[in-house]
Protein backbone atom coordinates (compact mmCIF):
# COMPACT_ATOMS: atom_id res chain seq x y z
CA UNK A 1 0.00 0.00 0.00
CA UNK A 2 2.81 2.45 0.80
CA UNK A 3 4.37 1.77 -2.60
CA UNK A 4 1.23 2.97 -4.37
CA UNK A 5 1.50 6.28 -2.54
CA UNK A 6 4.96 6.81 -4.04
CA UNK A 7 4.02 6.06 -7.63
CA UNK A 8 2.57 9.06 -9.40
CA UNK A 9 2.85 10.69 -12.81
CA UNK A 10 6.21 12.29 -11.92
CA UNK A 11 7.63 8.91 -10.95
CA UNK A 12 6.50 7.29 -14.19
CA UNK A 13 7.75 10.20 -16.31
CA UNK A 14 11.13 10.27 -14.56
CA UNK A 15 11.46 6.51 -14.92
CA UNK A 16 10.95 6.82 -18.67
CA UNK A 17 13.39 9.74 -18.94
CA UNK A 18 16.11 7.99 -16.96
CA UNK A 19 15.53 4.73 -18.85
CA UNK A 20 15.99 6.49 -22.20
CA UNK A 21 18.99 8.42 -20.94
CA UNK A 22 20.71 5.37 -19.48
CA UNK A 23 20.19 3.35 -22.68
CA UNK A 24 21.83 6.12 -24.66
CA UNK A 25 24.70 6.51 -22.21
CA UNK A 26 25.33 2.75 -22.04
CA UNK A 27 25.84 2.53 -25.78
CA UNK A 28 28.20 5.52 -25.82
CA UNK A 29 30.04 4.34 -22.72
CA UNK A 30 30.72 0.96 -24.31
CA UNK A 31 32.03 2.60 -27.46
CA UNK A 32 34.20 5.08 -25.56
CA UNK A 33 35.87 2.19 -23.74
CA UNK A 34 36.96 0.60 -27.00
CA UNK A 35 40.73 0.37 -27.37
CA UNK A 36 40.51 1.08 -31.08
CA UNK A 37 38.39 4.24 -30.83
CA UNK A 38 39.89 7.32 -32.47
CA UNK A 39 39.71 10.68 -30.74
CA UNK A 40 37.69 12.33 -33.52
CA UNK A 41 35.08 9.57 -33.36
CA UNK A 42 34.94 9.89 -29.56
CA UNK A 43 34.33 13.62 -29.92
CA UNK A 44 31.54 12.97 -32.41
CA UNK A 45 29.94 10.46 -30.01
CA UNK A 46 29.96 12.92 -27.13
CA UNK A 47 28.53 15.71 -29.31
CA UNK A 48 25.79 13.36 -30.50
CA UNK A 49 24.90 12.44 -26.90
CA UNK A 50 24.68 16.11 -25.96
CA UNK A 51 22.40 16.79 -28.93
CA UNK A 52 20.20 13.81 -28.01
CA UNK A 53 19.90 15.02 -24.42
CA UNK A 54 18.84 18.48 -25.66
CA UNK A 55 16.29 16.80 -27.90
CA UNK A 56 14.96 14.77 -24.97
CA UNK A 57 14.49 17.96 -23.03
CA UNK A 58 13.04 20.26 -25.67
CA UNK A 59 11.90 18.37 -28.71
CA UNK A 60 9.58 15.73 -30.00
CA UNK A 61 11.14 13.10 -27.77
CA UNK A 62 9.98 15.01 -24.69
CA UNK A 63 6.42 14.94 -26.02
CA UNK A 64 6.73 11.23 -26.76
CA UNK A 65 7.91 10.55 -23.20
CA UNK A 66 5.07 12.66 -21.78
CA UNK A 67 2.51 10.81 -23.89
CA UNK A 68 3.96 7.44 -22.92
CA UNK A 69 3.86 8.40 -19.24
CA UNK A 70 0.22 9.50 -19.60
CA UNK A 71 -0.65 6.22 -21.30
CA UNK A 72 1.04 4.13 -18.60
CA UNK A 73 -0.68 6.13 -15.86
CA UNK A 74 -4.08 5.72 -17.49
CA UNK A 75 -3.55 1.96 -17.94
CA UNK A 76 -2.60 1.51 -14.27
CA UNK A 77 -4.95 4.05 -12.66
CA UNK A 78 -2.11 6.32 -11.55
CA UNK A 79 -3.20 9.92 -10.94
CA UNK A 80 -2.18 12.33 -13.70
CA UNK A 81 -0.68 15.76 -13.10
CA UNK A 82 -0.73 18.68 -15.46
CA UNK A 83 2.03 18.22 -18.02
CA UNK A 84 2.95 21.90 -17.66
CA UNK A 85 3.82 21.20 -14.02
CA UNK A 86 6.09 18.33 -15.06
CA UNK A 87 7.82 20.19 -17.87
CA UNK A 88 8.30 23.43 -15.93
CA UNK A 89 9.37 21.67 -12.76
CA UNK A 90 6.59 23.09 -10.57
CA UNK A 91 5.54 21.10 -7.54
Amino acid sequence: MALKALIDFNFVFNLLVFGSLLKLLKIVSDQLQSKTLEMTHANDLVCTVIDNIHEMRNGEMCNELLNEAKYICEQHNIPLKSTTEVVSGKR
